[in-house]
């Protein structure tokens, strides 16, 4: 994934390096760059982990200070900028759910959608349920929760390894309609997960207090 670019030293045409291939001089990512094209793997809801370590080793051995002594001011401030980016982009595309979010956030709008109001009061009530057992000192009870929450969790993950199979499925120039469905379908899932998760939390700080 490269994109046309002009070094800003030589003018010379050059692609999303972290040097230009004729002066050697460091080169900013454009700012329409992305994290998948920064990382170069298809922008996909499953990607290949080893090329993405890879890549990042291979960027992080070139924006090494070490290689900033003969370098200018400007080179400096772009290479720092850069090694910026690049972190950012590999912590964001070696996480499933963060890969996910930031695909989401692409296509604009939220990474996770609100749930239903009917969901919504299941969970108030399920919050005023671990205060009524926490004053009680239910442990068994808040036990049962946290476990009944971390198995949503696990039903919520393989909810989301299918719908990510679906994604992917639709190729490089996927039908706007199906994009459409499949993204809100990621959009629920990941928003209710995050509830259950908010849940487990106050259940766990609850249990340790």
């Amino acid at each position: 994934m490269s994109i046309a670019t002009t070094c800003w030293k030589c003018a010379t045409q050059t692609g999303n390096d972290v040097a230009c291939h004729a002066c050697g001089y460091f080169q900013p990512f454009p700012e329409t760059l992305d994290y998948f094209q920064v990382m170069r793997v298809p922008r996909r809801m499953k990607i290949d982990a080893d090329a993405l370590r890879a890549r990042f080793y291979e960027l992080s051995r070139k924006l090494h200070p070490d290689n900033f002594a003969a370098a200018t001011p400007d080179e400096v401030a772009i290479a720092t900028r850069n090694a910026a980016v690049l972190n950012q982009a590999y912590r964001t595309l070696r996480e499933p759910l963060a890969r996910a979010e930031y695909l989401l956030e692409r296509l604009g709008g939220k990474a996770d959608a609100p749930p239903d109001p009917a969901f919504l009061m299941e969970m108030m009530e399920v919050g005023e349920r671990i205060e009524d057992a926490a004053a009680a000192d239910a442990r068994a009870d808040l036990e049962h929760d946290l476990e009944d929450f971390r198995g949503r969790v696990r039903g919520k993950d393989q909810e989301l390894e299918a719908i990510f199979a679906d994604w992917d499925a639709l190729g490089e120039a996927p039908d706007a309609a199906a994009r459409t469905a499949i993204a809100d379908q990621l959009r629920t899932n990941l928003g209710v997960r995050k509830y259950y998760k908010n849940i487990i939390r106050d259940i766990t700080q609850t249990l340790g207090a």
